[in-house]
């Protein structure tokens, strides 16, 4: 697992991974190496191994699963990089400036995914994407279609996949919900 960012965002991302994957070894790269560090501490008690890596390039050359999750507003992984059967999940690009891959990269992705359709069409990096003229709006498919029916999903092991996650409201208030009920239980 690759992951891109240490703050906030990349814990939870990375404990979300818990339940899908039972890969625990993880390269971790931050601009501020003081967060990393901190951040490799807490997900080694969550039974992490992680690893910091000197930079994006180096994360893409040793994960096939990366999850970027910094306010970038330049491009930290270039399409030349990324392997076959690699899967990205962008968080951080959750507005029109921001940007963590380029728009070749999103472009060379067998699947593309987005939260919200409507919303990756103004932000995120399929905005910059279909911006730049490289991708065709008719081959991004919306996340519920893919939870609804797997075959939207990866049909080969070697295809390149995206998430682009530019946040939807309704689903950080179901995730809040879910929280304070686990919450509420652990308090009985």
């Amino acid at each position: 697992i690759g992951v891109i960012g240490a703050g906030i965002q990349a814990r939870r991302q990375l404990e979300s991974l818990l339940e899908v994957t039972d890969c625990r070894r993880v390269f971790v790269w931050s601009r501020d190496v003081q967060r990393a560090q901190s951040y490799l501490d807490d997900i080694k008690a969550l039974g992490f191994e992680g690893t910091y890596v000197s930079s994006p390039t180096e994360v893409a050359a040793r994960a096939n699963l990366i999850v970027t999750t910094t306010p970038s507003t330049k491009p930290l992984l270039q399409a030349d990089w990324i392997r076959p059967g690699t899967h990205i999940t962008a968080v951080g690009s959750d507005t029109a400036e921001k940007q963590e891959l380029t728009a070749e990269l999103v472009a060379r992705a067998d699947i593309v995914v987005a939260d919200s359709i409507s919303q990756c069409l103004t932000r995120g990096e399929i905005h910059r994407s279909l911006a730049a003229g490289l991708l065709d709006p008719d081959v991004v498919v919306e996340l519920g279609a893919v939870v609804a029916d797997p075959a939207f999903g990866r049909s080969d092991d070697a295809q390149i996949t995206i998430a682009d996650l530019t946040g939807v409201a309704v689903q950080d208030l179901q995730i809040a919900s879910a929280v304070l009920v686990a919450h509420s239980d652990s308090m009985s």
